[in-house]
């Protein structure tokens, strides 16, 4: 089963995300995507490209507001996936 161990911690006015993508089918490319709501509609792109085992720096977060992460894949054979939208973080 595909996992992505994607993980955040606020700091300093900036959500650090970690991931590990893992068990997914051969990758061709990777999406990044944020979102203040928990589902893919709406969501905004963060980077246009990332790698299996990254971290991403996002100092565009704004206060009392909540955000989830998530990544939008390309495969090998050029089909794309989604993965559900998870890391949630409440920005004080």
């Amino acid at each position: 089963m595909p996992i992505t161990n994607l993980t955040t911690i606020f700091a300093d006015g900036v959500v650090n995300i970690f991931w590990d993508l893992q068990n997914f089918p051969p990758i061709q490319g990777i999406q990044f995507y944020r979102n203040t709501a928990n589902q893919l509609s709406g969501r905004g792109r963060l980077s246009p490209r990332v790698s299996n085992s990254d971290s991403f720096s996002d100092a565009t977060v704004q206060s009392n507001n909540t955000y989830w992460f998530m990544f939008k894949i390309t495969l090998e054979d050029g089909s794309t996936l989604n993965t559900e939208p998870e890391g949630e973080i409440c920005i004080p």
